[in-house]
């Protein structure tokens, strides 16, 4: 992403906060980590869970 100068860029980020709140795909990541942790160390649940993260950053 290229600004000519900084308040372009500032501008820049809110467009993209509002139209892709970073913050609530952190929140969805950290969710579907915490429930990898949590789940059995059974192969099958550590895969589903990494599935269901991946494809969360599919979406983002």
């Amino acid at each position: 992403m290229r600004t000519i100068g900084g308040e372009e860029k500032i501008e820049l980020e809110n467009i993209l906060e509002q139209s892709f709140p970073i913050s609530k795909v952190i929140n969805t990541l950290k969710k579907s980590f915490d429930e990898v942790t949590v789940s059995d160390e059974s192969d099958a649940d550590a895969t589903e869970a990494s599935s269901r993260v991946f494809s969360v950053c599919r979406i983002a």
